[in-house]
């Protein structure tokens, strides 16, 4: 009787032990399966704010490569209407040297007449002649007075905007 009571005494003492260590093995399990939620939800929390960082970051180079593409479309166009224009000065600019150079010509041809005709003509169309020409040699250097102020205007207007061009 003393045996059986030992045996069962030691029965419990093993139920008991083995019961604990269930316990204790539940206890782990659960605090475990805690902390495991808890880093699960936090890195759930690190994608959900990577995800929306990268989408913000994703929108905000759209937005940027689409303002750039915009001021590239500007600025190809403003370039167009310049070479344009710069092309129809060009024009205007070979038509008054055309007409320059058909004045000189009238003029040279003009002043070769007067060279054979003043030996034989009279004083008085001389004086007359000689007051002709220098009020036509007055109006050129005048005309090309003004023709080198605007010159050095533009050049100096010039050099303005390119100094002002937007380097990028």
């Amino acid at each position: 009787m003393i045996l059986q009571e030992a045996q069962i005494k030691a029965q419990q003492v093993i139920i008991f032990i083995t019961l604990a260590l269930v316990v204790v093995l539940a206890v782990g399990v659960t605090v475990q399966t805690l902390r495991l939620s808890t880093a699960l939800a936090k890195a759930e929390t690190i994608e959900t704010k990577y995800r929306s960082e990268k989408a913000t970051a994703e929108t905000q180079y759209q937005a940027a490569l689409d303002k750039a593409k915009g001021l590239e479309k500007a600025w190809s166009q403003r370039l167009i209407e310049a070479e344009k224009h710069a092309n129809e000065q060009k024009q205007i600019a070979l038509a008054w040297r055309n007409r320059a150079n058909a004045a000189n010509y009238s003029l040279s041809a003009t002043l070769d007449q007067a060279k054979t005709s003043l030996p034989i003509a009279t004083k008085q169309a001389n004086i007359e002649y000689a007051n002709a020409l220098s009020d036509v040699f007055r109006e050129c250097s005048s005309r090309y007075s003004d023709l080198a102020a605007k010159a050095d205007g533009h050049a100096i207007d010039a050099e303005k905007v390119s100094g002002a061009w937007p380097a990028d």
